[in-house]
């Protein structure tokens, strides 16, 4: 059964805001991840992990498809299409 979006927006806002230590309150879904954050693909690949191992979901997300996003919105899509 799939995850409404607003709840994977939560959960990976979430994730983030914990990874980052920036306040949940800060981001926006158009958030470039890679400007605004300094994500590369590596980081990206294991922020990908970590979502894979969350336990509020049943989703996979490959390297392939996180390296792929270029802002907080792409993961949420991402997780949220799953």
């Amino acid at each position: 059964m799939a995850i409404p979006r607003d709840l994977v927006k939560t959960y990976i806002i979430g994730m983030l805001a914990n990874d980052l230590g920036i306040p949940t309150n800060k981001f926006n879904e158009t958030d470039n991840l890679r400007t605004d954050y300094l994500f590369d693909d590596q980081s990206l690949v294991m922020f990908g992990k970590k979502i894979n191992q969350a336990q509020w979901h049943n989703v996979f997300v490959t390297p392939p498809e996180i390296v792929a996003c270029q802002t907080t919105g792409d993961i949420i899509d991402l997780v949220a299409s799953k």
